[in-house]
């Protein structure tokens, strides 16, 4: 696969970095990871990459599969990477989608559902704390 570079004006690195900054998806449905272990732990899942960033320099071993693939300068990476230290891998990944049908067909059907999660820790402490009062 080619390698391409991009630029810091480029819209691909623009909507990449609004999607870390929100911590959210991109407006393509994409969830942005960052680092080696979290790319290959992707791709041994099975879960699609859609677009793989890394700063020049950089190198991913083993390689990934990844539609495309783009190398980012140095200068340019800082603005997308969300950790301190980057180790200057950043990929877009196509989470996988299931139906309840599809949750509830399997044999031993195990379901959680979280609503409105923001910190655990502070609710349970403010739960323990109401119940000794």
């Amino acid at each position: 696969m080619e390698t391409l570079s991009l630029g810091k004006h480029n819209s691909k690195l623009i909507e990449l970095r609004k999607a870390i900054e929100h911590r959210t998806l991109t407006s393509a449905g994409l969830l942005p990871i960052e680092g080696p272990k979290l790319v290959h732990e992707a791709e041994r899942s099975g879960i699609h990459i859609q677009s793989l960033f890394i700063r020049k320099g950089a190198v991913l071993d083993p390689p990934v599969s990844a539609a495309n693939i783009y190398e980012v300068e140095p200068a340019v990476f800082k603005s997308i990477q969300s950790t301190e230290t980057s180790q200057g891998v950043v990929a877009e990944v196509r989470m996988p989608s299931f139906t309840l049908p599809d949750l509830l067909g399997t044999s031993n059907p195990l379901l959680v559902v979280m609503a409105r999660l923001q910190d655990p820790g502070n609710g349970a402490a403010a739960s323990f704390n109401s119940d000794r009062a």
